[in-house]
This record gives structure tokens, sequence and C-alpha cells, in this order.
């Protein structure tokens, strides 16, 4: 925050000179960058001590390696609803706001999606039960 804040004072630099108090402009600057980042849906990183990852077995390993690929094969906004339904957990409206969509969009589109994947991973395009990829 402190790099935004000389970047922005640096651009406004010859206006700032000529006030009376440049330190105020200066923090009020960075406030509005401190607020500013924590406002950003980006900003949402849990600094942990400790990692829960634990090791991926040689199964698991390629089925993400067929999966990805699959992924591959899909148009963009296919691959980011599946993905952010499914791979992510998100909910239909969580999806739809993050991507600019209606409602009846993400959930038609990843309907259409999900039965492609299956067709490309060799299993029928029928309705899977329980909303699961492999199921």
């Amino acid at each position: 925050m402190t790099q935004t804040t000389l970047a922005r004072m640096f651009v406004q630099w010859p206006r700032i000179s000529r006030r009376d108090n440049p330190h105020a402009y200066a923090r009020q600057v960075l406030s509005r960058a401190f607020l500013d980042h924590h406002r950003a849906k980006r900003s949402q990183e849990v600094v942990t001590a400790q990692f829960n990852d634990a090791p991926a077995t040689g199964e698991d390993s390629d089925l993400r390696l067929t999966l990805l690929d699959a992924l591959g094969h899909i148009p963009p906004r296919d691959r980011a609803i599946v993905v952010l339904r499914y791979w992510e957990d998100l909910s239909v409206e969580s999806v739809a706001e993050m991507l600019g969509l209606p409602t009846g969009t993400v959930t038609s589109q990843s309907a259409r999606a999900l039965a492609r994947l299956r067709q490309l991973l060799g299993q029928p395009a029928g309705p899977a039960p329980g909303n699961s990829l492999f199921a």
C-alpha cells in the first residue's frame, strides 16, 4: 500500500507540492489505498502458520490431469462456470454475480458444460445424481 501511495503521489506531485500540507494528503491517499485493498474481492487471503494440504496420490493426480485436459476443450466461459460452481463450490448466484451473467444462464451453461465434459471423459451425457461430475 505504501508503494501504491508513492505512485499516486508521484503522478500528482506538481499539484500536491503547491499545497500547504502534502503530508496530510499522503496520509489520506494511504488510508484510501488501505480501504480499497480491503474492499477488493481478491484480498480474501488468510495467513496461517500451518499447511493443511496433503500430498496427492498417483491416482488423484492422474484424475486431475485428465480433468484439466478435458476442461481445456470447452469454451472459456463454460470453463469458468464449471470451475467456479463445482471446483470452488460456489452458489449459482455467486457465480452469476462474479461473471456478470443472469442466474438462468449460469444454470443452463453449467448443465451444457457438464454434459460436454462427460462426453469428453467418455461417460454418458445424461444427468448425474447429486450434481457430481464423476457420478
